[in-house]
């Protein structure tokens, strides 16, 4: 029997009402089984994960027909792309102690995320984070083993340089990052409120986001024009494989195939992790 529930707020998901706090079926939108039961508690959404897989391919299908009709669906989702791309920059530049501000700049193919020196306030900032989560740590010796050696590779990434290919490769990264964050939603069903519509958008601008990260690396290594182009970008600003490359001497095609590798890796990490974790389960869920 379902407890009864006295919070003051609903919403629908999955096509039936649940309160918006506990997730509990309010006991007047049940009906009752043979035998007295109350059905609902355990209704199976419209929406099954052993499904969800046929989905998320028609869903594929839909985006990369979109992708190529283009128009204003194409727009929307390509500005989104946008965002998240120059997200990604912003985010990877805080994380190694470098002022960012993400910003669009259409006239220069989409956006120009300023990023600033390193600041050595930040990092000491950091550093007293990490102390004081190593503190906390202090009688579990394995997450504190894995601290130090975070740690470590921190420092050795500002030591070495490195910082500067971890931001400016981060825009893809998250680029693509966002978009199997989209299809992982669309798979689990996690922080979906309107049911399956909602999961099937999730699925097309997923697979969107990550069709349009993954473009210019392949492009880059499969189309002489495409690469002609991305060498010659608007406004005389060298596009993130280019500055890699200049960067440390390493070949535009070498770049653009590890890219390749990445944003291909990303969302089928993302799928195989839902698979693993399945539908979420809930008083909404099956």
């Amino acid at each position: 029997m379902v407890s009864a529930c006295t919070h003051p707020r609903a919403t629908r998901r999955d096509g039936r009402l649940v309160c918006a706090l506990c997730g509990a079926v309010p006991e007047a939108t049940l009906a009752p089984r043979a035998g007295g039961e109350v059905a609902g508690s355990d209704a199976a959404g419209p929406w099954q994960w052993r499904r969800a897989h046929t989905a998320l391919a028609v869903a594929l299908v839909v985006a990369l027909v979109v992708r190529a009709v283009g128009g204003l669906a194409a727009w929307i989702v390509a500005m989104l792309g946008v965002l998240t791309h120059e997200m990604g920059h912003a985010a990877a530049a805080l994380i190694v102690g470098r002022p960012a501000l993400p910003r669009f700049n259409l006239v220069c193919g989409g956006g120009l995320t300023h990023i600033g020196d390193r600041s050595t306030a930040m990092l000491l900032l950091y550093a007293g984070g990490a102390a004081w989560l190593a503190h906390q740590l202090r009688e579990r010796p394995r997450l504190l083993a894995a601290l130090i050696g975070a740690a470590v590779a921190y420092a050795l990434v500002l030591w070495s340089d490195w910082d500067q290919v971890f931001f400016t490769a981060g825009g893809i990264i998250g680029h693509s990052l966002f978009g199997s964050i989209f299809l992982y939603r669309a798979l689990t069903g996690r922080a979906v409120v309107h049911g399956g519509f909602e999961r099937w958008l999730y699925a097309i601008i997923g697979w969107m986001l990550v069709a349009g990260a993954f473009a210019d690396p392949w492009a880059i290594t499969h189309d002489p024009e495409a690469r002609e182009r991305y060498l010659h970008s608007p406004c005389g600003v060298d596009n993130d494989l280019v500055v890699i490359s200049d960067q440390h001497g390493w070949s535009l095609d070498s770049v653009a195939w590890v890219m390749v590798a990445i944003t291909a890796l990303v969302p089928i990490a993302s799928l195989a992790l839902g698979t693993w974790r399945g539908e979420e389960k809930g008083p909404n869920r099956a």
